[in-house]
């Protein structure tokens, strides 16, 4: 039970949240998620560490934040937006452990995969359908050796929906999250995502079959998770839960991960890289900033693996910090991206102001539509989420406490409340 798994599987999909059959969502066809979830464990309230793509996927492969590892935007080639040191990515560090290491697909963690560590690179530009990459993964699978790691990128569930001849399903109904209207508009929304969720979980379903047949399903660790959530008001883009909780569904029959497990403890996306390192018995990295959850997945302790996870969004800059009852964002600008409103139609018009700072009970509030920053009751609550988040920013060396491009008023009232609302 204690021996490291000789291979890993661990496949990504795009804008998802936790919008998938075993989370709950009876109208989304994942049938090979599902079995995923019933074969292993399932993770309840594990969180992104930013809501869009880049920064999200750096933390999750280098067990950094975005201020450490530098990815605090989409990554970008020509305008240098790329991990500082992609030897600290996941397939670098199994690489010399001595792992053969692949990728499939497409990665968006930074801006040059040729620096990752990966032997071998199967990409497509344009990135292709979910089916087309399963199948070459299940092919490469019956004749790489062991071990491997396999890092497999689909594009699924981004939008465009109707992308590669994606057909819409309501073929179980459609369910409209609340936090947007329920209307016509969001309904063919929904069926889109419902149609491209399918699609993913068809290629996942070939990557699991495969693996079947080649002989490796027992001695192999298998990964799905998600970048962020869905493409939604509220959603991407946004540090709500919405934009922030993820799935993570794992299993691996020869290293102690129980069938049909759950997982409730508060984790982070930033946790995966370390937590992998130590089910493979390898040495934890010095600059790995999360922390391993590994005996939880095994069942070995209930103990809480950490006490608060972090959210981190550039561009419209905000930070946060949530708990298992609270969350606390912190607004540096006045204009977010897009709209809270449910018209999904337009989901970039921008909103005229932001609030400094945002608390929510989540307990009593999960949609976060209740700003009780300014309730007495909860004063002691924002004080105290407040030194968190500002202990951590700093730590991080977080460059909005030094400048903005927008160091406007709201700005410097923003950065004055981080000290303000801390007691000593």
């Amino acid at each position: 039970m204690n021996q490291a798994p000789a291979n890993i599987l661990l496949i990504t999909t795009h804008d998802s949240g936790r919008h998938f059959g075993c989370y709950g969502h009876p109208t989304v066809h994942t049938p090979a998620v599902d079995a995923l979830a019933a074969e292993g464990c399932r993770l309840t309230n594990f969180f992104a560490g930013s809501p869009i793509c880049s920064p999200s996927r750096a933390c999750l492969f280098t067990g950094t934040y975005p201020q450490t590892h530098g990815v605090m935007t989409i990554a970008n080639r020509a305008k240098g937006i790329a991990l500082r040191s992609p030897q600290h990515h996941l397939a670098h560090l199994l690489k010399q452990a001595g792992y053969r290491t692949a990728l499939f697909n497409h990665q968006h963690e930074t801006a040059g995969e040729e620096l990752l560590g990966f032997d071998d690179l199967h990409l497509h530009r344009p990135r292709a359908p979910a089916d087309v990459v399963g199948r070459e993964v299940a092919s490469y699978l019956r004749q790489v050796g062991t071990p491997f790691f396999v890092e497999v990128g689909l594009n699924e569930t981004h939008t465009p929906y109707d992308n590669s001849n994606t057909a819409a399903d309501d073929s179980l109904g459609v369910e409209i999250p609340p936090y947007i209207i329920d209307n016509a508009a969001a309904r063919a929304w929904m069926a889109g995502y419902q149609g491209m969720a399918r699609r993913a979980d068809e290629g996942i379903r070939s990557m699991l079959e495969g693996l079947a047949r080649a002989g490796l399903a027992e001695s192999t660790l298998v990964i799905f998770t998600v970048d962020h959530g869905i493409e939604l008001p509220r959603a991407k883009w946004f540090l709500y839960d919405p934009g922030l909780a993820v799935a993570f569904v794992c299993r691996w029959p020869n290293g102690g991960i129980r069938p049909g497990s759950t997982c409730d403890l508060l984790t982070s996306n930033v946790d995966v890289m370390p937590t992998v390192m130590e089910l493979l018995g390898q040495p934890r990295p010095v600059h790995a900033q999360g922390v391993s959850f590994a005996a939880a997945l095994r069942g070995e302790s209930t103990a809480p693996v950490r006490s608060e996870v972090f959210g981190f969004q550039t561009g419209y800059e905000m930070r946060c910090v949530r708990t298992d009852r609270y969350k606390l964002i912190h607004n540096f600008e006045r204009h977010p991206p897009c709209t809270c409103p449910g018209d999904v139609a337009k989901p970039r018009q921008e909103q005229p102001c932001s609030p400094l700072v945002e608390l929510y009970d989540l307990r009593d509030d999960p949609c976060e539509t209740r700003n009780r920053a300014e309730d007495p009751d909860l004063s002691a609550v924002r004080r105290d989420l407040t030194g968190r988040l500002r202990r951590w920013m700093r730590e991080q060396n977080d460059p909005i406490l030094q400048t903005s491009l927008c160091p406007d008023a709201f700005y410097h009232e923003a950065v004055a409340l981080l000290t303000r609302d801390v007691v000593g």
